[in-house]
């Protein structure tokens, strides 16, 4: 299976990785991800970071955001990435089945300022 943000791609069935130069926010993501194993994936840092910032999302919201700063996401894999972080408590799901909203959840002092790097970029985007 290959997972591509931009131009990194890693190569998880050979755990071959390939580094290409990539820039903003994805590139900061990425080097959050390698260092939890929950946020192993930069989409799951995206994720993150974009709920601390905007405090709840819906689903559609974080597929806007991801797709604007790290390309095409399939709906299956955003929907993987949003379990793994909600297993992890770090995102927590309320609402109804027809307005689901998703909020920061149980996140660590470390993981918390390591991500506001990403947050501030976000927020000087506005």
């Amino acid at each position: 299976m290959l997972v591509c943000i931009n131009l990194t791609v890693v190569n998880l069935l050979n755990k071959e990785v390939y580094i290409y130069p990539v820039s903003g926010i994805a590139q900061i993501a990425t080097k959050i991800a390698g260092k939890f194993e929950v946020l192993s994936n930069p989409y799951r840092t995206l994720i993150l970071a974009f709920l601390l910032k905007n405090k709840e999302a819906s689903w559609s919201d974080i597929k806007q955001f991801l797709e604007s700063n790290a390309g095409s996401i399939n709906p299956n894999t955003l929907q993987f990435h949003l379990k793994a972080l909600l297993h992890a408590n770090m995102v927590r799901r309320s609402g109804s089945e027809e307005n689901i909203v998703y909020t920061p959840g149980i996140i660590s002092d470390e993981i918390s300022g390591m991500l506001d790097e990403v947050v501030q970029k976000l927020n000087s985007k506005e």
